[in-house]
């Protein structure tokens, strides 16, 4: 867990990639042995699990789409060896998130989300201060992280995550105020400004459902009628004056070079729009397709900044397609179990982390890596559709 949060970043070792679906191909042997032990933990869970594994795939078809979908790419791949592999580590971290989704109660997935943090986040603020060649930039902090950005947004989630924690006790109570306090340290202190927004946005989300949850229907529909028009008009000044007010944050007017990446990405997926390049195929730097984004961008990238191109140029339209209809459903789930009274902590934490990953991957790639976002985002979905069999199944009892 701790190494999904590092985004398979190896500090000390300096074999860390942004993907660790990528370990199979051009990495360094320390990062394929780490991942190679990493699968090894992943099937030990997977055969510990009690719960009947066979049930829980098959009610896990879209969550596993994603993956099979990777894996099929490998036909058309540019490089078939290297998706196959990828693909099927994929397929493994995704059944193994299956277990987790199904062998743990909401409250126990929370305190496992919260015991790497409580490892990572007192780890990441020391580095930072005391080895700042390894936890910090000039940029800003980076912990164990790998990057401010991923620092930022692991925090975000993990500070949700905390605020949805029933600690009992004094003691508990304690811990939770301290784990909140270091996830807003990490937070301000990465420099990220797409941190601060997603950090800003995830609250809100959490205040307003919340207030949806616990108000009388009158005043909820008051709230909504001010809400949503300050939303829309919100989002539309944003759209149309970002480039003023990215200035305004210290960005430039391409959003760090995004918008002119965006374009070149666009370029390379109209040639091929329905299948894509394949999985974990495109990015390869000088030597294959990704060539002219590297030559236009003009630095080493190996993603898109976007996770929905990210899957268009990797997977094709049907990753898209994929996700958004994960998203969707989601969504969908959590308007019915929204007002379920048992079980409002974990509506609430799923709707948020949904909605604040799916806004995420707007400007970073997440979908379908393995990584701590797209960890929790399967547990979200897959809390969500949890919900709404268990609602189902209590109005179907006969009076």
């Amino acid at each position: 867990m701790l190494y999904l949060a590092a985004n398979g970043n190896l500090p000390l070792g300096g074999g860390g990639v942004s993907s660790t679906t990528d370990a199979a191909g051009g990495s360094s042997s320390l990062h394929k042995i780490t991942v190679v032990l990493l699968l090894a933990l992943f099937l030990a869970v997977i055969l510990k699990c009690k719960v009947p594994l066979a049930k829980s795939i098959l009610s896990s078809k879209l969550v596993l789409s994603l993956p099979l979908l990777a894996m099929c790419s490998s036909v058309w791949s540019e490089r078939p060896l290297q998706s196959l592999t990828s693909s099927a580590i994929l397929l493994v971290f995704t059944v193994f998130t299956i277990c987790i989704a199904a062998e743990f109660s909401f409250q126990r997935q929370v305190e496992l989300i919260m015991l790497v943090g409580a490892v990572a986040l007192p780890v990441s603020i020391a580095l930072a201060i005391f080895v700042p060649s390894i936890g910090g930039s000039p940029a800003g902090w980076k912990g164990v992280f790998g990057h401010k950005q991923n620092c930022a947004v692991v925090s975000t989630l993990w500070l949700i995550t905390a605020l949805h924690w029933k600690a009992q006790g004094c003691r508990r109570q304690f811990v939770k105020t301290l784990y909140i306090l270091m996830c807003l340290a990490l937070i301000a202190m990465s420099q990220s400004r797409t941190g601060w927004l997603l950090a800003f946005v995830a609250v809100l989300l959490c205040a307003t459902i919340w207030a949806v949850q616990h108000l009388r229907r009158l005043e909820v529909v008051l709230g909504l009628a001010i809400l949503v028009p300050t939303a829309l008009l919100s989002a539309y000044i944003v759209f149309t004056q970002y480039a003023v007010l990215a200035t305004s944050v210290g960005k430039d007017a391409t959003l760090s070079q995004r918008t002119i990446i965006w374009k070149a990405i666009g370029d390379s997926i109209a040639q091929r729009p329905y299948l894509g390049y394949g999985y974990s195929a495109f990015w390869t730097g000088l030597n294959g397709p990704s060539q002219r984004v590297v030559l236009i961008s003009d630095w080493g990238i190996q993603q898109a900044q976007n996770g929905y191109l990210d899957l268009w140029v990797a997977v094709g339209l049907g990753g898209v397609i994929i996700v958004a209809l994960m998203g969707a459903i989601a969504l969908c789930n959590s308007f019915k179990s929204i007002s379920l009274v048992e079980s409002r902590l974990q509506s609430r934490w799923c709707t948020v982390m949904i909605i604040a990953i799916l806004l995420y991957n707007i400007g970073e790639s997440t979908f379908g890596l393995l990584q701590m976002v797209w960890f929790l985002f399967l547990l979200a979905y897959m809390g969500l559709r949890s919900l709404d069999r268990h609602s189902h199944a209590w109005q179907q009892l006969p009076e």
